[in-house]
Order: structure tokens, then C-alpha cells, then sequence
């Protein structure tokens, strides 16, 4: 099993970056709770600062204002607690699978914990029997498996997913996305996913953040309150997606009168 689930207190985050003389505002007053084993997922328009958010999450970025904390306590940089897996898969070309999800193993194990820990993770996203494959010879919807199962790997209190579906055909995600909502339940790992997917969104959600557009305000929370798995042609589902769509069509429009970049 994994690791107990982290809860994590956003509070007043404002995040500014300098850049050859300018300043741009990517993230204001941003205010969220989640609580241990919650699934969230943040959608916006690009460049509303979802993934400024969540590298502030992984511990990546330090320079902004506000808090940003995990069970109570600030998060100063990245650690074993927090796994991330990004859109792309980010192997090591010249390691095998099983060697990619090793290198992701941190911390003083004794040989056999190691190989527990290394198969549990690989029989969980199904690629048994790949296990001396390399990158090369997989499939992009196994190559994201194994950038799962080695972000798992360390028994993380909290998941970050980068759009980590993004990248695949239609019908590899709809199968991942059935795969990864049974993995991640049976885990019970805090989530937190980056993406521009509205039906994504309510498919794993426990609740889900609209940002509005740079700068990055939350305009909207909204628990889902769906049985599990959720059946994406239900009524409610469709009237939860359409209403999410409304709310993120009108949060892609700023605040005419929010000044979010100017010169220094």
C-alpha cells in the first residue's frame, strides 16, 4: 500500500516571474485545501499558472508569496512524499522498464524490500513480462504506465500528474484513464492533476479548481459527487461536464481591469 495520504493548505499564493525587465503576475491570491486521499484536478486556459501551481507543490519553485504546505508544514523544496509523472514519459532511453522504475527508488532498502517495492509497482500498471523492455519498445500508453510506476515506486503521499495523458491517442487514454482512476483508488494517494480535459476532470475528480486566465485566480471549486467507476454518459456526469465547460470558457477571460504585466 502506499504511504498514509498528505493533506495539503494553499493560503494567499501570489507567484511572480522576472524576466528581461518585465514582470508577469502568473498566479494571485490562490486559496485551496485538500484534504488527505482527495483527487483534484486543476483546469484553465494555458498559461494560467496549473502547472506554476504544481511545480510550487513538488517543491520547485520557492520564490513566490503566500503558504504552500504539506500536512501542516512548508514545503521548501522536492521530496520522497511527492511523486510527479509530466505528459511525456521522461525515460531513460538506455534503461530497461524495470531499471527506470528502480532509478526512481530512493532511500536505504535492503535488496529484497527493493524488488518487492519494483514488481508490486510494475504487476500494478500491467506490464508484467516487459520488464527487460526498453523505452524504445514500448507503446506510448506503456511507456506513461512505467513513468507511473516510477513515480509510485517510493510509496508517495501525493501523486502530481502533469497532463500525463495528454500526449496519447483517443482510445489509449480512455483505457489509461479507466486504469489509472482503479490504481489510484486502491492506493488512496492524495492527487493532484494538471489538466486542460474537462471530461478528464470529472472522470477522476473528487473535486475540481478552475484558474482563470493569467493571472491565475481560482474562480471556481466544485465537488463531484459521482459513484465510482463514473459512467461518462450518465445525465449527471454530462450536466457536470457542461457546466465546468461554461465556467472555464468564462474564466479564459481576464479581468479587464487586472494588470498582470508591466515593465520594471
Amino acid at each position: 500500500m502506499a504511504a498514509t495520504a498528505a493533506g495539503i493548505t494553499v493560503r494567499g499564493l501570489h507567484k511572480i516571474f522576472r524576466h528581461k525587465g518585465r514582470v508577469v503576475e502568473a498566479l494571485q491570491d490562490i486559496h485551496l485545501e485538500i484534504k488527505p486521499g482527495q483527487f483534484l484536478a486543476l483546469v484553465g486556459s494555458s498559461g494560467c499558472g496549473k502547472t506554476t501551481l504544481l511545480r510550487i507543490l513538488l517543491g520547485l519553485e520557492r520564490d513566490f508569496e503566500g503558504e504552500a504546505l504539506l500536512d501542516g508544514a512548508p514545503i521548501t523544496g522536492p521530496g520522497l512524499d511527492r511523486g510527479i509523472v509530466f505528459q511525456e514519459h521522461r525515460l531513460l532511453p538506455w534503461l530497461t522498464l524495470k531499471e527506470n522504475v528502480a532509478f526512481g527508488l530512493r532511500g536505504v532498502l535492503d535488496r529484497a524490500e527493493r524488488e518487492l517495492r519494483i514488481a508490486r509497482v510494475i504487476h500494478l500498471v500491467g506490464l508484467e513480462g516487459f520488464e527487460n523492455a526498453y523505452p524504445g519498445q514500448l507503446s506510448g500508453g506503456m511507456a506513461q504506465r512505467t513513468a507511473i510506476a516510477r513515480a509510485l515506486v517510493n510509496r508517495p503521499k501525493v501523486l502530481l500528474l502533469d497532463e500525463p495523458l495528454g500526449a496519447l491517442d483517443a482510445l489509449t487514454r480512455l483505457k489509461l484513464q479507466r486504469e489509472l482512476d482503479a490504481l489510484l483508488r486502491a492506493e488512496g494517494v492524495t492527487t493532484v492533476l494538471v489538466t486542460h480535459d474537462i471530461e478528464e476532470a470529472v472522470y477522476f475528480s473528487d473535486r475540481v479548481a478552475v484558474l482563470s486566465a493569467r493571472p491565475g485566480r481560482l474562480k471556481r471549486s466544485l465537488a463531484v459527487h459521482l459513484p465510482r467507476p463514473r459512467d461518462r454518459n450518465s445525465r449527471e456526469f454530462l450536466a457536470l461536464k457542461d457546466e465546468l465547460l461554461e465556467e472555464f470558457q468564462l474564466a479564459e477571460h481576464p479581468d479587464p481591469d487586472s494588470k498582470i504585466e508591466y515593465a520594471i
